[in-house]
């Protein structure tokens, strides 16, 4: 016979695997919102409202976040904030025609897709130039 001890002991490792082998069907949290419905509240920086469980697509969960700057034309740029559920090759890809231009941008930690385009590039920048002026300092 088992001490109630070792019961509780089993049982407890038996929910700790089961926690640690099935997987999460929790999706990732992501801003979504259209500033063209949303208005200026999806603009960067947008509003916490829009920060969302992403819901699962045919029982598959979103893996990451994606902002998208889609410009058409002369318009003033439309900022797409959604869940994305297939991973681009690149973290960032612009693309461009006769009329329309866009850049895409994805990530993949909860409300990860709150920056503009231009703020990885900026922060690049930023680091770049730190790096060299701390290379020009040295004697």
């Amino acid at each position: 016979m088992v001490s109630t001890t070792s019961q509780v002991a089993i049982l407890a490792g038996v929910f700790f695997l089961a926690a640690i082998v099935v997987p999460s069907a929790d999706s990732i949290k992501c801003y979504i919102c259209n500033s063209k419905y949303n208005g200026t509240t999806c603009l960067s920086p947008p509003h916490k409202d829009h920060i969302q469980e992403c819901p699962l697509i045919n029982g598959n969960p979103a893996i990451l976040c994606r902002t998208m700057y889609i410009t058409m034309g002369m318009e003033e740029a439309t900022v797409d904030r959604r869940c994305g559920y297939l991973k681009q090759h690149k973290d960032c890809l612009n693309t461009a025609t006769f009329q329309i231009k866009s850049t895409t941008c994805q990530c993949q930690k909860d409300a990860c897709n709150p920056a503009s385009a231009t703020a990885a590039p900026a922060l690049l920048l930023v680091a770049l130039s730190a790096l060299i002026g701390v290379g020009l300092c040295r004697p």
